[in-house]
């Protein structure tokens, strides 16, 4: 599917807050864990869910507009290798929010927060023609 830019996104900057990680494996057929490989390797403290927080803010000459959106998201742990995965203990959130950041799952949610940016600053004509 092909989405459309929001026109502030280029001026938008985005923070994105790691709020948790899930070492717990999910279940098959848990919705969006496609890829999410239980114990890949024979790997142990891997991390499979992780718990965000993303703000984007946009300012213009008027005003400074912040937008949020919180979720969680699977990684892809397929290929995952000891000479690959980082401990748990020296992950941090540059890391962390380093395999999140520019996936097609956190354009849409950045697009999103443009969009709800833009559809605040909308004036709507409510005018009656009498």
């Amino acid at each position: 599917m092909a989405y459309i830019k929001p026109s502030i996104y280029d001026t938008t900057t985005f923070t994105l807050k790691i709020k948790g990680l899930s070492k717990l494996s999910p279940r098959t057929g848990t919705n969006n864990s496609e890829g999410v490989v239980s114990n890949p390797n024979g790997l142990s403290d891997v991390v499979y869910k992780v718990n965000w927080f993303l703000s984007g803010t946009e300012e213009t000459d008027e005003e400074t507009d912040i937008e949020t959106k919180s979720g969680s998201t699977f990684l892809d742990t397929t290929g995952l290798t000891s000479e690959n995965m980082i401990e748990f203990s020296k992950l941090t959130n540059d890391i962390v929010s380093g395999w999140l950041i520019d996936s097609e799952p956190f354009i849409v949610h950045k697009y999103t927060i443009c969009n709800n940016i833009l559809e605040k600053r909308a004036v709507e004509d409510t005018s009656v023609p009498w």
